[in-house]
């Protein structure tokens, strides 16, 4: 009889802590940033990045400031050619790993994608400060458009669009 009850006791106690291990572990994210979650998760990942990025495009396209640097690619077969499709995965591959998504950005850098020398970077000699904005309005208001409506989070992607401002303009 108390051999039973030891038994019982120990199966007990360790019913209890791996009961009390499987909780805590499950209330742990799975990140490297401190339990905090990254702009990647917040924009809602690779989904939500493609999402936003599409419905950024929409917004460019309807901004006369911002139409006369894009027009290769928005003309590029009715608007759904190849140079469209490359510049939307390179903005949704670009987000993502600075965000801190898996993605791999493997597009040219900044400079070199906004130097006169690229064929399909238009007008590239007017890109202003003000140019700079419009670009940063659109982009967060694709975000918006695609269902990203926390301001804290929508800062912190404008943020991190606004550190390659030096490198575009």
């Amino acid at each position: 009889m108390k051999t039973t009850k030891i038994y019982l006791s120990t199966l007990l106690s360790m019913v209890m802590i791996v009961s009390v291990s499987s909780l805590i572990g499950g209330c742990e994210k799975d990140d490297d940033n401190g339990g905090e979650s990254s702009l990647y998760q917040k924009l809602g990942e690779r989904t939500g990045i493609d999402k936003a990025v599409e419905k950024s495009i929409l917004a460019i396209a309807s901004d006369p400031a911002l139409t006369p640097f894009f027009e290769v690619v928005l003309v590029d077969e009715g608007g759904s050619g190849p140079g469209l499709d490359a510049l939307k995965e390179n903005i949704a591959d670009f987000v993502d790993a600075s965000s801190g998504g898996p993605a791999t950005y493997n597009g040219l850098s900044m400079e070199a994608a906004h130097a006169p020398t690229n064929p399909r970077m238009a007008n590239v000699d007017n890109i202003t400060n003000e140019v700079f904005d419009a670009f940063l309005n659109a982009m967060i208001q694709g975000a918006k458009d695609a269902g990203i409506s926390d301001e804290s989070i929508l800062t912190e992607y404008r943020n991190l669009l606004e550190q390659s401002r030096n490198a575009i303009v």
